[in-house]
Formats: structure tokens, sequence, C-alpha cells
């Protein structure tokens, strides 16, 4: 959707992301171009998609992560890397930080203290650490962690 004055829309483009589609986060890159990590839940392929569009946003090209997320946030740091933070399902259910590759393959990176009912990390670049910010309920209520992950600039 676009908009000029926040309350008249116009559609842009229809998203083509098979199986439910639902969480996802979006970033601007250079040339203006649009990133979009999304959770999708389906019963016979839930893994994640990333899509890339063009300068218009009007053409995406899709690519299965081959990870089930949850609350999936992405950021590209100073330093050209791009990272993606999630909730991952598997046993047992954790928050983790990735690196995206050049063939959009995500790397897992760390995991922090997290399980049962975790995930929507938040970013921010200070210096050459990336803080992040997420909730978990691995101590028994649901709590808000933060975290300073250094990074070589």
């Amino acid at each position: 959707m676009k908009t000029s004055d926040g309350i008249n829309y116009k559609l842009v483009s229809q998203l083509d992301v098979q199986g439910n589609p639902n969480e996802s986060t979006v970033e601007i890159l250079k040339k203006n171009r649009m990133r979009i990590v999304v959770r999708r839940e389906q019963a016979n392929n839930n893994s994640g998609y990333i899509g890339y569009s063009g300068k218009d946003f009007r053409e995406w090209a899709w690519t299965d992560l081959g990870v089930r997320l949850g609350g999936p946030h992405i950021i590209t740091l100073p330093n050209g890397r791009t990272i993606i933070g999630s909730r991952l399902y598997d046993t047992p259910t954790r928050t983790c930080l990735f690196e995206l590759d050049k063939n959009n393959k995500m790397v897992q990176l760390l995991e922090f203290p997290s399980g049962g009912d975790c995930s929507y990390p938040g970013f921010v670049v200070v210096g050459n650490e990336l803080w992040v910010s997420y909730y978990s309920s691995h101590e028994g209520k649901a709590s808000i962690y933060f975290a300073k992950v250094r990074y070589k600039k």
C-alpha cells in the first residue's frame, strides 16, 4: 500500500506468499528496494520466506528460508552483514540470531537465554554493538531481556 496523507491508501502490489503468511519484518534497502522476511503457517511446509522487490515494489522474488520462524526481525549492520532474529520452533523453542548469507541461507550465530513463549527481537546498532531486546518465559513468567552483541566493523 502507499499513501501521501496517512488516511487514503492505494494498493501497490499483492504479495504472492503461499501458506498463511502472518508475522513479517520489512527492511528498506539501498536504491529504493525492499526486503521482507515472512513467517508462514502451512501444514506441509511452514518455513519462512524472504522476498526482494524491485525499486517500484511491484515485482517480488521469494525464497524459502528452510526454517520455521516466529516474530522475525531483520537488520543490515554498518559492516554490510545482514542479521535475522527469530524464535525457532524445534526442540527446545528459543530465540536466536542468524546471519543471512549471499544465497539467502540463515546461518545461526548465537542463541539467547530463552525458551517456552519467546521471540520478537528488536534491534538497535550502537557503535560496534547490536543491542537486542526480546521476551521469553524460560524463567517462569514472561519477561523482557536485553543483550549487547559485539561485531567487527
